[in-house]
């Protein structure tokens, strides 16, 4: 219920519930695509890989953060590969190898064909491939309001977004029990399902580990967001 509710107030604004969607969307993507590739059938599967990346790719242009996503299908693939018996040296044989690189080539390629294009605008825009408007120090804009007027107002920051996006004060490290005890009333079921993963350690589930785990560091990482841990709730709309 708490899930829903997020879900359905963060997807009237901002790109969070979009971009979980589509990331979400990849993931399933992925997993049925290898399922089939795995089975001896050919052309969906690659259809459904190259869907996949596409589909990833359209979750980072909506929030960056997607990019920590992009890791589960590489955890399943390899989880799925690893054998039972013969360790490393068996998960690196020739079948598997020509498996992964059959399944890899279709989701990189989509990735590269939103991923080039998103580059380019930051490129043009911000200087930089990797740069994005979070490391912009151009004017800036500020509304405010005195006596019930409003203006808009410029100003020139001394440092980007960016340079001041990570880092914890003392106020951060003492907020982060009470963060994690938000975090456990409002998805449960996540952390009461973690002994699971020791016991069955299942593809699909060390994947949506990894997603969820990488998605916690991120955001657990931030000063801003454990301040304002309801206010910002957003950003684990993934995790929901």
């Amino acid at each position: 219920t708490n899930g829903v509710v997020v879900m359905l107030f963060y997807g009237q604004w901002m790109g969070d519930l979009a971009s979980a969607a589509f990331a979400l969307l990849g993931l399933l993507l992925f997993v049925e695509g290898f399922e089939r590739l795995l089975d001896g059938r050919k052309m969906l599967p690659v259809l459904m890989l190259l869907g996949s990346g596409l589909s990833f790719a359209a979750g980072v242009t909506m929030r960056y953060s997607g990019v920590v996503f992009c890791l589960s299908p590489l955890f399943y693939m390899v989880w799925k590969l690893y054998p039972d018996e013969g360790g490393v040296r068996r998960l690196f044989s020739k079948k598997n190898v020509k498996t992964a690189l059959v399944a890899l080539v279709p989701w990189l390629v989509g990735l590269a064909i939103i991923g080039a294009m998103l580059a380019q605008y930051n490129a043009h825009y911000f200087g930089g491939p990797l740069n994005s408007g979070y490391q912009s120090t151009g004017t800036q804009f500020v509304v405010t309001e005195v006596d019930g007027n409003t203006s808009l107002e410029s100003y020139e920051p001394d440092e980007s977004f960016f340079e001041r996006y990570f880092g914890y004060t003392g106020e951060d490290i003492a907020n982060i029990p009470v963060v994690m005890l938000f975090l456990m009333c409002l998805v449960p079921l996540f952390f009461a399902s973690l002994p699971s993963v020791v016991k069955w350690r299942r593809p699909l589930v060390i994947a949506l580990l990894v997603w969820m785990i990488g998605l916690m560091i991120i955001y657990l990482s931030l000063g801003w967001v454990l301040n304002r841990v309801i206010g910002d709730i957003r950003y684990y709309v993934p995790l929901v």
